[in-house]
């Protein structure tokens, strides 16, 4: 979760620095593409975020199972 406000904390922080200039940036590419090109960033970041959350959910149930098991014992 953490990394998906952090994500979207970036995501915005680029936004509004691509809004505040109003000459074309160095590459050429127009405010609006930065934009998207953040806003599709951002949305890698956060696909991956909750990838990686997934995996360690799945992991800390995997360590709940097998320590219950070995209280069991």
């Amino acid at each position: 979760m953490n990394k998906l406000l952090i994500a979207l904390g970036l995501a915005t922080t680029v936004a509004l620095v691509g809004c505040s200039k109003e000459e074309a940036p160095e590459t050429g590419a127009t405010t609006g593409e930065h934009l998207e090109n953040a806003a599709n960033q951002a949305g890698h970041d956060i696909e991956d975020a909750s990838r990686e959350a997934a995996v360690e959910t799945e992991r800390a149930m995997d360590n709940a199972a097998e320590n219950t098991a070995q209280a069991a014992d």
